[in-house]
């Protein structure tokens, strides 16, 4: 058992009772007043950019707060700035454009000039006289009404031009080659001939600079391929011997396995190229005497 307001206590529930399930009336709190502003209604509004006059910079206005704006180009009351124009000759909603309907329009005034207009000019001659307008000419009919009268053969004859015909055939220069492919030719065989000196010139150079070449004495080859191969025995069986090595905990074991794989690898290429038949060396080659 539990003492008084110690570990575990529990406060005693209230009696259960049936007005509780009677809902208590709710008194509504009184609604206070309409605020009223103690300011007129039509006064400046303070510090506000609205109605400027002026574009090029807007600036707050009345920072003070006065009631009354002093007559300046700051206009704060507009009208339509708000709910729409004040004008009383508005259109009517209801009179609106329906469908395949046409506005309409005032009848096309025509055009009239303003000031009065001066006769048109006479052709005059260079006399001076005025002479009648000058009709179109009918070039067909007066080339018809020619023909006509001065026959086919002599109006045609009049019409065309005589032009000396020139026998291409006749030329002192026909048949012969032009002087300028001469030239031609002679400048490209001029140039070839400089490239092929050029060019054997430089292959002479070049064979001088290469070293002289003989073929190995077939004694010497097998003399060589010999010991090579002695030699790839006797580093193999060095490697073989690191083979059963699993782990190259040493920098030294590693180096020596990498040394031996290389010189077997040179061995293996050298004792190919002996293998050949020929084999070509340079001559006064220290390597071999």
């Amino acid at each position: 058992m539990y003492g008084y307001g110690g570990y575990g206590y529990r406060p005693p529930r209230p009696e259960e009772s049936i007005y509780s399930l009677i809902p208590e009336k709710v008194e509504k709190p009184p609604k206070p007043t309409m605020y009223r502003s103690k300011y007129p209604a039509d006064s400046a509004p303070t510090s506000s950019t609205f109605g400027r006059a002026a574009a090029a910079q807007i600036y707050p206005t009345n920072m003070g707060g006065d009631y009354d704006v002093p007559p300046t180009n700051h206009r704060f009351k507009q009208g339509g700035s708000t709910f729409g124009s004040t004008n009383e000759h508005y259109s009517d909603p209801t009179t609106f454009l329906r469908k395949s309907a046409k506005p309409s329009l005032p009848p096309p005034r025509k055009f009239e000039y303003g000031d009065k207009r001066f006769p048109d000019v006479a052709e005059t001659s260079r006399s001076g006289s005025t002479q009648a307008p000058r009709q179109p000419k009918n070039f067909i009919a007066d080339n018809a009404m020619s023909v006509i009268k001065n026959g086919f053969n002599d109006g045609a004859s009049a019409a065309k031009v005589d032009k000396p015909v020139t026998n291409y055939l006749k030329k002192q220069e026909y048949g012969q080659v032009p002087r300028y492919l001469g030239k031609v030719k002679k400048e490209v065989a001029a140039e070839k001939e400089y490239i092929r000196e050029a060019m054997a010139a430089e292959r002479e150079m070049q064979m001088a600079n290469q070293p002289k070449m003989k073929v190995l004495p077939e004694e010497e080859r097998l003399r060589l391929l010999d010991q090579l191969k002695k030699k790839w025995e006797a580093v193999n069986k060095q490697y073989q011997g690191m083979t059963h090595l699993v782990s190259l905990d040493t920098i030294g074991k590693t180096r020596r396995k990498e040394e031996y794989e290389s010189q077997l690898q040179q061995l293996e290429k050298s004792i190919e190229k002996l293998s050949k038949k020929f084999v070509f060396v340079q001559e006064n080659d220290p390597y071999y005497y």
